[in-house]
């Protein structure tokens, strides 16, 4: 199965991708998150909680300057864009007004069945497009890093975004704790859930000793070990990039984040 439906994200024949952040929220406490305390798995103290408003979105993307790009990747670097309360408007807002396609990023344990029906109306199959994370085929493989994500929400809003015909991709990141069920993970993603491609990566964010220690979100100590499977194996796209949690203390406070009319309240 793997290689026949990997996924091909990227066109640069066409006119640029705009990559874009629009949530620093998040329901989910995954531990080499850029948002992540590693004490915790809560938010990372200097990061503050905003996100673009519908208003904010037209006012930097006019209908007029809206076919200029190719594809809006609506990223979640720093939150989940599901978490924005306006999401579904900005997307009805670029499927009606423009021919530029949507491609998302999400954990999906967010939302109920309507509203990922709803999403899974709009436009068709090539131009609206959600990357879902999936590690796991129960709730304990997929929680040792999707923490605070509950496995059969998960599920049941894949299947209310592709039963609408809603275009779902899954994005599979290998650790010591999943890696012996890869194919089971892409088998119930194309099998049960009705998704279409998927990516699997391996992290590339440990340190030498291939182990991080963290404190969940109980207050309890748990171990994330890297993978033991080579990094040449057919199976696997390139490694998510490294950005640990050094390279942000130290890098991150010169980041600019958007002032452009943001919410800082839900």
């Amino acid at each position: 199965m793997s290689g026949k439906n990997t996924m091909s994200i990227y066109d640069l024949s066409k006119k640029p991708i705009a990559w874009i952040d629009i949530s620093t929220y998040c329901n989910a406490g995954c531990p080499q998150c850029h948002r992540t305390d590693p004490n915790g798995l809560g938010k990372i103290g200097w990061l503050p909680l905003i996100q673009w408003s519908f208003e904010s979105f037209k006012k930097a993307w006019p209908v007029e300057n809206l076919n200029a790009i190719s594809q809006f990747e609506i990223c979640g670097t720093w939150g989940d864009p599901l978490m924005c309360k306006d999401i579904y408007k900005i997307c009805e807002y670029i499927i009606k007004e423009s021919d530029v396609s949507i491609l998302m990023n999400t954990n999906g344990g967010m939302r109920d069945d309507d509203f990922w029906w709803e999403l899974g109306l709009l436009g068709d199959k090539n131009r609206m497009q959600i990357i879902f994370d999936v590690e796991g085929i129960n709730q304990e493989m997929h929680s040792h890093y999707r923490r605070k994500v509950n496995f059969e929400k998960l599920k049941q809003n894949i299947q209310s975004f592709t039963a609408a015909g809603g275009n779902a991709l899954a994005h599979v990141i290998v650790f010591k704790h999943n890696e012996d069920y890869i194919e089971q993970i892409l088998d119930m993603c194309y099998n049960e859930l009705d998704m279409t491609h998927h990516v699997v990566q391996l992290s590339n964010r440990f340190g030498e000793s291939g182990k991080e220690e963290y404190i969940d979100e109980k207050g309890n100590p748990f171990i994330l070990e890297e993978s033991s499977l080579p990094v040449g194996d057919p199976r696997f796209e390139l490694p998510a990039p490294h950005r640990d949690h050094k390279w942000w203390k130290e890098k991150g406070h010169a980041l600019v984040l958007p002032h452009l009319d943001t919410e800082r309240n839900m």
